[in-house]
């Protein structure tokens, strides 16, 4: 009884100091008992402050109509609550018991919400009798203080409970806290800790009834735990933040951005097909074979590329020359301009050089064709046939030129050979002719005049002419070759060979 007497003595103390936050705010019930006049039984005379005016609800008991009854205060705001005390209708001693069967086995539920439910729940009466001056710590956070009672068909109630008819009369209810926010202790002084959900805590120690986001821990002093975030500490990072980092303990977010493959804030959800990389920022290239989609996490093509392309990415062109599935096939070389073929077909583009044909330029000219397109025949005069890239030809005897169209003769072949004007050939033949034949003519000449005065001298020895008859034959004779060499002097020589030259 002591013991009794000390507790009781503890929570007036507190309760003393807390305020009062249920004076004269919004009640409802559930039902109103017909009184005479109304007001005298509505819910708000449960927070009147005035004692002797009272609630009251139609009868409940396991043979009425009623079953259960409910009284609810709305306290304006989100308190730190300590106690609730409840005055019953007191009818004095001689309906003490009856007034305690009536009240026995209620419930208060604190709520933020106006719907109860078991997690609001902070107090259950029983199977004691309750006393009509009822006070009881319910130290929580809420905004509604409920009263609920029942008596249901075909359930059994420990004695002295009265199941029916039972009313149910409240002439006040004083829910006791701190109606500054974010405080606690018996004098609503002390700030609650900063991380504190809504900056509420327990009205007597101080402990936080919840955390904010990525906070745990009585008093929310700590983050959560590596890998989990947010209310509760209750959620797991996705594990896929750039450079396996932790992701944000209050949102969840990645801060750094997402692993290769990975997109959102929260990095869990897989890149869109045809993006790739580090919060899939970067577009697959189009030349994946098959349009196969690349790589989430590296962008590479993994199936291979398409024809004409090469590469991880297979956002490369085929080296100049080649062309094809893996750049495997070679262009033909006889692209017109000596440009190399499509890389993805092989084809020429621009045509083909003269003396082939086909998209690919791979083809010669046929037997009897040549030039661009293969537009052009051969000569007839060819032998056998031309060369397909210009027409040119071996030429048959009595013919010459690249296309053996030309009829030819030693002079006009000797000028060809030399590259010189014909004129040039034939008075350089003529001048050689003659000049050849005056040496020879002098050559001759030479040779009599030492003939005839060697006569001369056999005469004079043998025949014994005069000297007189000696010199007038001599003169003659020199007479006679001096006219031979008027002749064929070398003036009418050169005349000879100006008229030839001219």
């Amino acid at each position: 009884m002591d013991v009794f007497m000390i507790i009781l003595f503890a929570e007036l103390f507190y309760s003393y100091g807390y305020d009062d936050l249920s004076k004269d705010q919004y009640a409802i019930q559930s039902t109103t008992s017909n009184c005479v006049p109304q007001s005298k039984c509505v819910a708000g005379n449960a927070v009147d402050g005035i004692y002797s005016t009272c609630m009251r609800t139609n009868i409940i008991g396991t043979s009425s109509p009623d079953q259960t009854v409910w009284w609810s205060v709305d306290l304006g705001n989100i308190y730190s609550i300590y106690s609730v005390r409840i005055l019953f209708k007191d009818f004095g001693s001689q309906y003490e018991k009856r007034q305690q069967g009536r009240f026995a086995g209620f419930s208060l539920y604190l709520s933020e919400a106006s719907v109860r439910d078991s997690d609001s729940r902070c107090y259950v009466d029983g199977p004691e009798l309750p006393p009509l001056n009822f006070t009881t710590t319910c130290v929580g956070y809420g905004r509604y203080v409920t009263f609920y009672n029942e008596r249901l068909h075909g359930k059994q109630y420990p004695t002295g409970y009265e199941t029916s008819p039972v009313y149910i009369e409240l002439c006040e209810i004083i829910v006791k806290g701190c109606h500054k926010p974010g405080v606690y202790g018996s004098s609503c002084n002390i700030p609650c800790p900063e991380n504190c959900q809504d900056k509420i805590c327990n009205i007597v120690n101080g402990t936080c009834f919840g955390c904010l986001p990525g906070r745990t821990g009585a008093l929310c002093e700590n983050n959560c735990q590596q890998g989990w975030y947010g209310q509760d500490c209750k959620n797991q990072c996705s594990g896929y933040c750039r450079g396996k980092a932790t992701c944000n303990h209050v949102s969840g977010n990645c801060d750094n951005g997402c692993a290769s493959g990975w997109m959102s804030s929260k990095c869990d959800k897989q890149c869109i097909a045809g993006t790739y990389g580090s919060d899939c920022i970067y577009n697959c290239s189009c030349h994946c074979q098959n349009d196969v989609i690349c790589n989430r996490e590296t962008g590479h093509c993994d199936k291979g590329c398409k024809p004409g392309y090469t590469g991880h990415f297979c956002n490369e062109l085929c080296l100049p020359g080649r062309f094809g599935d893996r750049c495997e096939e070679r262009c033909s070389g006889h692209c017109l301009n000596d440009k190399v073929c499509h890389h993805v077909d092989g084809i020429c583009t621009d045509g083909c050089k003269d003396g082939y044909i086909r998209k690919w330029c791979n083809k010669s000219c046929e037997h009897g064709f040549f030039g661009t397109n293969c537009s052009g025949a051969c000569p007839e005069n060819c032998i056998d046939t031309c060369r397909h890239t210009d027409g040119f030809c071996e030429c048959p005897a009595g013919y010459k030129g690249p296309n053996c169209n030309i009829t030819s003769d030693r002079t006009s072949d000797a000028a060809q050979e030399f590259n010189l004007p014909a004129s040039w050939i034939v008075g350089f033949t003529v001048s050689v002719t003659l000049n050849v034949f005056l040496v020879i003519i002098v050559f001759f000449k030479l040779r009599q005049r030492p003939i005839q005065k060697e006569c001369n001298t056999r005469r004079s020895d043998v025949v014994h002419y005069t000297s007189t008859d000696c010199i007038h034959n001599e003169s003659e004779d020199t007479s006679a070759d001096h006219q031979k060499y008027q002749e064929l002097n070398l003036t009418r020589d050169e005349n000879l060979y100006q008229e030839i030259q001219s």
